[in-house]
């Protein structure tokens, strides 16, 4: 009697699940008091024991961090191994994470899992310039113009630029110090319209760049004092019509220009001397109509030139400073353009350092230099590879354009002399 009374309590309580007295592990759920029901395999087992695992079942069962069930993803907040997405694991979770390299180095181009390499154009101003604060790089071009825009700090980790930077029409823009750490600068930059950017400093690191420099209508840019770093320009150099541009500090390391170099219309330049460095220019080589220009003095590197202009500098009474040009692959011309606007260069007497020249790869033009007296300068001077042009300088006598003429040889000038109109009386040694 007592024992089918037991039986039957017995039968009761495991029907209750109140079988702690007979639990075992692995026996099936439910399960007695201190003992946890695992959901693989429905098993019971001691509550300090870890339960069988199978990430993707969407229960939580350690030592997983998350399970989503169906809804696990490398790609998402809880990975295919039911680890929590996090920075450095490698996984880019979409929409959270613009990059993951596996990594915690913030010195890459994926520094906090933000993409800093950031493709295609940009044209930015002071509403969205600090949706591109992340970049490192930019592969395309970059364009800054804005009429409230004062500073470029928002950007100032950026590095490298794929295609052209543009600093154009900014009418506030004071300073580009943002750009301490750009360093190069695959196509052009365009520093143009710029009423009070005063300096280029935060350029200082820049070490080439690889299209057109163009420095163009910067009212109050006083210098270059920045660019100590530049060394070449792959396309054109144009420095022009920047009216408080007094002195080219800040380029003393600039050893080639590729393409076109124009120095047009600076009003204030007073000197070149900080071109000390300058050896080639691939294209033409113009100084035109800077009216305080006194001396180039500073180009004594320059060997070679595409062309070479000079004039319409008013002040300017020497052309020391190319006394170690010895080929001019084009035209060679000193040309005032004799109209009432234009100032001519009367202080020009001789053309004294030119010395070293040998070759003129076309024409020689010298013409209307009023104040001109000798062409002497000129006495290495022994093939002209088209024609020869001396007209209209009011004070050359005609007996040194002969002189010129037979010191080349008219055998060694391509296409002939033009000799005409020199006004001087003074005669020839």
């Amino acid at each position: 009697m007592h024992l089918h009374r037991l039986f039957i309590t017995m039968s009761m309580m495991a029907a209750l699940g109140c079988v702690s007295e007979i639990q075992t592990e692995n026996s099936p759920c439910p399960c007695a008091e201190g003992w946890q029901c695992c959901y693989v395999g429905k098993i019971c087992m001691p509550e300090d024991a870890i339960c069988p695992s199978e990430c993707g079942n969407g229960h939580i069962e350690a030592p997983e961090e998350c399970d989503a069930g169906e809804g696990n993803s490398n790609s998402g907040s809880c990975t295919m191994a039911c680890t929590t997405a996090v920075c450095g694991d490698g996984f880019v979770e979409v929409g959270v994470e613009g990059c993951d390299d596996g990594n915690d180095v913030n010195a890459d181009d994926c520094a906090g899992c933000t993409d800093t390499v950031c493709q295609g154009d940009f044209t930015v101003d002071h509403t969205n310039i600090a949706e591109i604060a992340h970049c490192q790089t930019i592969t395309g071009n970059l364009v800054i113009s804005d009429t409230y825009l004062v500073h470029l700090d928002a950007i100032e980790q950026l590095r490298v630029i794929g295609g052209d930077l543009e600093l154009v029409e900014n009418e506030q823009l004071s300073t580009v110090a943002g750009l301490s750490q750009l360093i190069s600068i695959a196509g052009d930059l365009r520093i143009e319209g710029n009423p009070f950017l005063y300096s280029l400093r935060g350029l200082d690191r820049v070490e080439s760049i690889g299209g057109t420099f163009l420095i163009e209508q910067n009212s109050t840019l006083a210098s270059f004092d920045s660019l100590d770093e530049l060394t070449t320009v792959s396309g054109d150099l144009m420095i022009m019509q920047n009216p408080m541009l007094a002195v080219f500090s800040g380029l003393g390391q600039l050893e080639s220009v590729g393409g076109h170099f124009f120095i047009f219309n600076n009003v204030s330049l007073a000197n070149l001397h900080d071109l000390g460095s300058l050896v080639s220019v691939g294209g033409a080589f113009q100084i035109d109509v800077n009216i305080s220009l006194t001396s180039i003095e500073g180009l004594a590197s320059l060997t070679t030139v595409g062309d070479l202009f000079v004039g319409e500098n008013p002040e300017l009474s020497s052309l020391r400073g190319l006394d170690s040009l010895t080929t001019v692959e084009g035209w060679l011309q000193f040309d005032n353009r004799d109209y009432d606007d234009y100032p001519g260069q009367p202080l020009i007497t001789t053309l004294d350092g030119l010395d070293a020249l040998t070759s003129v790869g076309s024409y020689l033009r010298v013409v209307n230099m009023s104040g001109l007296t000798s062409l002497r300068g000129l006495r290495s001077l022994h093939s002209v590879g088209a024609f020869l042009e001396i007209r209209n300088n009011a004070v050359l006598d005609p007996c040194e354009a002969d002189w010129l003429l037979e010191s080349i040889g008219l055998e060694n000038i391509a296409e002939g002399a033009r000799l005409s109109n020199n006004g001087g009386t003074a005669g020839c040694d």
